[in-house]
């Protein structure tokens, strides 16, 4: 597996820097958390409140921004009530199930209690008032029955939000002792809650305030953003065509587990139409958040249950729907909508368990765990959230669905990570097929070159006895014959000689510069010269700067300088020539160019249609043909003319002409 090494040393650095990364971000979370809970300054001195408690009928039915601002200002007369002492905090629960009417009756708790500022207490470094959490409608604040703040533009997040008030320094100037007041209005049929109370050192009751604010809203913030970045990768994948189903599931449980954790940040203060539709959507996105997370570790299961995801996605199109704030008893079915979510995922949650045992799936076993531990987060704060209870613990549903978060993205991780072994010996198996494949093709081509060269040889030997047979073999029968009858020895001399012309064509014509024409005339004017030169006749060479003619063998140069030679021994015999011009140039003919060659002489001529049929002029056309060469003879009372084209590209061109 020496494919897959350099992948194993990349993933482990990888593995190493993602650790490091890891724990870096878990000191820095330890030191920051560390500084807030021990943040070095002036010695604190906080006290827990213990209010007086009123509860005071109120005749308006109006739950919004608008009645809670009016309220807010209407500070009833105190001379004739009861006050009762109480410990924090404190709640009215909610009962399980409650239709709330829109003329609902509404009261109002009031807190009231003395805060007498120690007389060693520097209060130029400010008193501030921290509780944990309000649960009801906007609360108000007075210091000696003066409105000093409300909450109104901001109290749907009190419940995920602390109270927190740094007392204006004028109100604490030259004064001992302060009455405090806080009022909070709500519905009795929904009731209210109220946290532990403390008062005391700006600074110390600030960092309590920040520590809280950023377990219960930034950090469940930046890890949907950071998951929701995720996504967006995945997105990217499915676009790319990568395992389009998982990734584009990956995407909507980031997109969903965002919107859902959207409700711990931001909420429509002005506007409680607005504010209804915005915590619908948000409540959906926790039901999608639940059905795509829990169909998505569904899918890693060998056996897959089209029924069960028929039921869940039905069944988070259902709650979706009927929490629209339309249809006017949303806050009722909200209240449905997530007592049916935790039976659907419960159940869900138990098969993927039982499939994780049965299939022996180490990452179903880990997903189903965290998905169970998910469950539990979201049911303990199901449990305080709708009944009121215990105002002062934290919700940790968004900090249990961080470890399925990580497993989700761990299976991603895996997935690719197996993906791309199995591509790398994918790859490796390919590799070692088309080495074999290379090896055989090599072997059958050395084949191929080893029975090419044996039917050249043969197909050269073949020629060669061709052109001996043609050329020099009918020469030397000639000369035997003549030799025999008699004939004088000046004749039977010349056919020795054009025996030897031959000989020689046959030779120059094996020259490795076969396809250099002007070099081939060359030679044969070279090698025609003396015997030109004792019959009297001026032969005039015209022979150009030749290119190369492609496709041209030793076979078809013969063929070619023998149709020469044979022109020029015509006219040397029968044309009573004094003059014999050969001319070879290149031209350009119907767009492809070729190079013509002509042998003229300013003899008798002869009829053409008589010497058609003759033995010399047949073998010259053969020639030519067999050369892919075109060739035409005119004769006149004034001379003869012999022409023969070649085409530079054999192969390509030849057609083309003759066409």
């Amino acid at each position: 597996m020496k494919h897959l090494a350099p992948f194993k040393a990349a993933s482990t650095a990888v593995g190493k820097a993602v650790t490091f990364i890891f724990v870096g971000i878990f000191l820095l979370f330890l030191l920051a958390l560390a500084y807030l809970v021990f943040k070095p300054g002036a010695p604190a001195v906080v006290e827990k409140v213990k209010p007086m408690v009123w509860f005071e009928p109120i005749t308006t039915t109006e739950y919004g921004n608008a009645a809670f601002t009016k309220l807010a200002s209407q500070i009833p007369r105190f001379d004739n009530v009861q006050w009762q002492a109480t410990e924090l905090p404190i709640m009215q629960e909610l009962p399980s199930y409650v239709e709330i009417a829109p003329d609902a009756p509404m009261s109002r708790v009031w807190l009231s209690f003395d805060y007498k500022i120690p007389p060693d207490f520097d209060s130029s470094h400010g008193v501030a008032l921290y509780g944990a959490r309000v649960k009801a409608g906007s609360y108000a604040i007075y210091i000696d029955d003066q409105l000093v703040f409300d909450n109104r533009h901001n109290w749907r997040m009190q419940w995920n939000h602390p109270l927190y008030f740094q007392i204006p320094y004028p109100l604490l100037k030259n004064r001992d002792r302060l009455n405090i007041k806080i009022s909070v209005p709500y519905k009795d049929a929904l009731g209210y809650a109220v946290g532990s109370l403390y008062i005391g050192d700006v600074g110390k009751l600030k960092n309590w305030s920040e520590m809280r604010y950023l377990f219960s809203i930034s950090f469940p913030w930046w890890c949907s953003f950071v998951l929701l970045i995720l996504g967006l990768m995945s997105l990217h994948l499915y676009f790319s065509g990568i395992d389009k189903k998982t990734n584009w599931l990956f995407f909507c449980t980031s997109v969903a587990y965002f919107v859902c954790n959207l409700q711990y940040v931001y909420d429509i203060p002005d506007n409680d139409i607005y504010s209804l539709w915005y915590g619908s959507i948000v409540d959906s996105a926790t039901s999608w958040f639940l059905v795509l997370s829990t169909m998505y570790i569904l899918g890693l299961s060998q056996r897959q249950y089209p029924s069960v995801k028929f039921i869940a996605y039905s069944t988070a199109i259902f709650l979706s729907v009927i929490t629209l704030p339309a249809w006017k008893w949303n806050a009722s079915a909200l209240i449905l909508q997530h007592y049916i979510n935790m039976i659907l995922i419960a159940g869900i949650g138990g098969l993927l368990v039982y499939r994780s045992v049965v299939e022996k799936n180490a990452m179903l076993r880990l997903l189903s765990a965290s998905l169970w531990i998910s469950i539990l987060g979201f049911m303990h704060d199901l449990t305080y959230m709708t009944s009121n209870v215990a105002p002062d613990r934290f919700f940790i549903s968004s900090f249990v669905s961080i470890p399925f978060m990580f497993s989700f993205v761990l299976t991603l991780q895996r997935s690719y990570i197996n993906t791309y072994k199995l591509t790398l010996q994918h790859n490796k198996i390919i590799t070692e097929k088309l080495a074999e494949q290379e090896l055989r093709l090599n072997q059958q081509q050395e084949q191929i070159i080893s029975q090419e060269k044996v039917i050249a040889i043969a197909s050269e030997r073949d020629r060669f006895m061709r052109d001996i047979h043609d050329g020099i073999g009918g020469i030397l029968i000639s000369t035997l014959r003549a030799a025999e009858n008699d004939q004088p020895v000046s004749h039977i001399s010349d056919m020795l000689k054009d025996c030897l012309v031959d000989l020689e064509n046959i030779i120059l014509s094996l020259e490795p510069n076969e396809k250099d024409l002007t070099v081939l005339l060359g030679s044969l004017r070279q090698k025609l010269h003396k015997r030109l030169d004792k019959t009297g006749v001026k032969v005039e060479w015209n022979i150009d700067d030749l290119p190369d003619v492609e496709g041209l063998d030793a076979s078809k140069s013969l063929s070619i300088l023998r149709i020469v030679q044979e022109a020029i021994t015509n006219a040397l015999k029968h044309s009573r020539c004094t003059i014999i011009t050969v001319t070879a140039k290149a031209v350009v003919f119907h767009g492809a160019e070729r190079i013509n060659i002509t042998i003229a002489d300013n003899g008798i001529g002869f009829d053409e249609t008589t010497i058609a049929t003759s033995r010399g002029l047949k073998n010259m056309r053969y020639r030519a043909d067999n050369s892919d060469c075109e060739l035409s003879v005119s004769s006149s009372a004034t001379g003869t003319t012999v022409f023969v084209g070649v085409p530079v590209c054999i192969a390509y061109v030849l057609p083309q002409l003759n066409g």
